[in-house]
């Protein structure tokens, strides 16, 4: 996922001295990273966040249906004489 600038690596190796560019150039690398794992962990909360959802809304449907198949105890009261 990193790749490394082998060249800039050596450059800076050799001069011991870091100029603007070279900064600029690293940070543009951070940068695209960055935005690479961005992208992918927004993609994977996307499709936990779904699942999610549908477990929760199963759960609700089936619990509900439970409920409603109990039988239901009707107790009839006559008043007798």
């Amino acid at each position: 996922m990193i790749k490394s600038n082998k060249k800039l690596n050596k450059k800076l190796i050799d001069n011991k001295n870091v100029s603007r560019d070279d900064i600029k150039n690293k940070m543009g690398e951070i940068n695209v990273v960055i935005d690479e794992i961005k992208s992918s962990s927004t993609d994977t909360i996307k499709v936990v966040a779904i699942i999610g959802i549908g477990l929760l809304v199963g759960i609700a449907f089936f619990s509900g249906r439970r409920r409603a198949m109990r039988p239901k105890t009707l107790i009839n009261i006559v008043k007798t004489r």
